[in-house]
């Protein structure tokens, strides 16, 4: 399990309760985390050391930062998340999923 976390310090978590400044991203499974470097690596590729650099808990995520994520999630969801019918493939809903967890992040500074 891989936690990434939002907000304006620099390192790690801090120990005084949630603030926009410290709050956690939810977990993301090894799986998501694939998803995320396969969606990053394909359509914002500039964003790859910030993902290295949240999953290692090196700097925390802005708000502009997670609306770029969830964009190039977004993106891929668009590719490779749906059937010939329009229908979601599993794909497609892991990638909702991910998109949400970055959405509930994201929600926060806003």
């Amino acid at each position: 399990m891989i936690a990434l976390f939002a907000g304006r310090n620099a390192k790690g978590p801090r120990l005084d309760g949630p603030t926009r400044e410290n709050v956690q991203l939810p977990i993301l499974t090894p799986d998501e985390h694939a998803l995320l470097v396969e969606a990053v690596d394909r359509f914002q590729p500039e964003l790859h050391p910030l993902v290295d650099e949240l999953v290692r808990g090196e700097r925390r995520l802005t708000a502009e930062e997670g609306d770029s994520l969830s964009a190039a999630v977004g993106d891929e969801l668009a590719t490779t998340g749906f059937d010939l019918e329009y229908e979601p493939t599993d794909r497609g809903r892991a990638l909702e999923a991910l998109i949400d967890k970055l959405a509930r992040v994201t929600a926060l500074f806003y």
